[in-house]
């Protein structure tokens, strides 16, 4: 399944920098495979150090950061990005799995323009199994 994303973002011949900092390798394949494919050409950092240094060097047009990094995390990264005049002005997109209001205001506060909510593996489980109870149930109601 292939996800669309904006195309004014691209510029023709010049694709635009996407940082993704995320330690799960999976996680980031997932996002470069994404990006890739809608014309982004895409800088990877398994952690906070990297990708602040990624961030400095090669000037990425948005930053894509889950919260929970090694070296230093996703708020912390946040706060510098903000703090530098090379990155001060660039998107900041955060992933993460909290869901509480507070959470998600203290993320906006360290300098996330957007904050992405994945769902939980246990959120997933919890609904497969209730979807499969369900289907057991009405499977049972019709004999």
């Amino acid at each position: 399944m292939q996800h669309e994303l904006p195309r004014q973002a691209v510029s023709p011949g010049h694709p635009r920098r996407v940082l993704v900092a995320d330690a799960d390798e999976d996680a980031r394949a997932l996002c470069r495979q994404l990006l890739h494919e809608n014309g982004y050409d895409v800088i990877e950092a398994p952690d906070g150090r990297d990708a602040l240094e990624r961030a400095l060097v090669r000037q990425p047009a948005i930053v894509v950061s889950e919260l929970r990094l090694p070296h230093i995390d996703g708020f912390a990264l946040c706060e510098i990005l903000r703090r530098d005049h090379i990155t001060a002005s660039g998107p900041i997109v955060v992933v993460t799995e909290e869901t509480r209001r507070s959470g998600i205001d203290r993320i906006r506060a360290a300098g996330a323009d957007v904050v992405l909510v994945k769902r939980t593996s246990a959120e997933v489980l919890l609904r497969e199994r209730l979807s499969d109870a369900e289907a057991q149930w009405v499977a049972r109601m019709r004999v």
